[in-house]
This record gives structure tokens, C-alpha cells and sequence, in this order.
């Protein structure tokens, strides 16, 4: 079996053009089936409370489905309380999304770091 991550974030968010993501998951989609691949999607919290269908496509394609922040906020650029919140929002999302526990998590644009520790 071929493994996989995927990031699932709005890339608008962050002033670039808008990429047409239902096409785009589609594709990854079809490409994972094809390849009998299953991954991981790790899914921003915002997008998730706006296109819910777009989380449980992926659940439900077999893939495990884990937090890339509520807010794709590079975790340096939080404190810790205002991380643990994000972290804590985004879970809420994704398990009232899905109704499963959520077990993995991406920091937003590599933002794991010796400051961020």
C-alpha cells in the first residue's frame, strides 16, 4: 500500500488566487483510489466549517483525516495560549465533522522550530 499526506487549506486565505479545490481534491482523490494509496489530509479548521463535504469526501475515500490549525496561523506567531486554542477549536471542527477522534497534527508552513518548542 502507497501512503500519502495531503494538506487541505484555502490558499486564498493567504492573498493568492483561489484554486479550484473541489477539482483539485477530485483529482488527488481518484489518483489515491487508483494507486489503492490511502493518507492522511490534514485539514485547516476554517475550511472545514465551510465546506464540511469536502472533509467527509476524504473520510469517507478511507483516508484519516488531522488538524493543519483552526486558522493556518504559523504556530510562531502564536503564544502558547493562543496555540493551544487553535489547536483546540480545530479539533472541535473536525470531530464534530467527522464524529471521530482526531489524531494527527501539521503546524502551518513548517513552523515547528528550536523557538517554537
Amino acid at each position: 500500500m502507497t501512503c500519502f499526506t495531503l494538506d487541505l487549506e484555502d490558499y486564498w486565505l493567504h492573498g493568492n488566487a483561489e484554486v479550484p479545490l473541489d477539482r483539485a481534491v477530485d483529482r488527488v482523490l481518484a489518483a489515491a483510489d487508483g494507486a489503492h494509496a490511502r493518507g492522511t489530509v490534514f485539514v485547516v479548521g476554517e475550511l472545514a466549517e465551510r465546506r464540511p463535504d469536502l472533509v467527509l469526501r476524504c473520510r469517507d475515500a478511507g483516508h484519516e483525516i488531522a488538524l493543519h490549525g483552526y486558522r493556518h496561523v504559523p504556530i510562531d506567531h502564536l503564544g502558547p495560549k493562543a496555540f493551544a486554542d487553535d489547536v483546540a477549536r480545530g479539533l472541535a471542527v473536525l470531530r464534530e465533522i467527522t464524529g471521530e477522534p482526531v489524531m494527527g497534527y501539521r503546524a502551518p508552513l513548517f513552523s515547528v522550530t528550536p523557538a517554537t518548542a
